[in-house]
């Protein structure tokens, strides 16, 4: 079992929270192979950014998924995916 930080801003914390208790990595060279290292049943601390810092929740892993729909208030803005490597809890 491994112990993740998932960081992010407060309100898209809201979202995740809202709709499935997911959270999304970017398609990059460094944030792919996190993703791919998730576990089911590995542990997780969520860390808000702003407007205040600190841990807000935790969690287990139960799955992961490639996401193609927008979900976060900037890909929305976008019509784009920015975070399509998404674990959930």
């Amino acid at each position: 079992m491994n112990y993740w930080l998932m960081v992010g801003a407060k309100n898209n914390w809201h979202i995740a929270f809202e709709h499935g208790n997911i959270w999304g990595l970017k398609e990059t060279q460094r944030q792919r192979p996190l993703w791919e290292g998730l576990k089911e049943k590995d542990k997780v601390l969520f860390y808000a950014t702003h407007p205040v810092a600190g841990i807000i929740g935790h969690g287990s892993i139960r799955t992961k998924f490639r996401q193609n729909k927008p979900l976060w208030p900037d890909e929305i803005r976008k019509n784009k995916v920015i975070w399509p490597l998404r674990p959930a809890r």
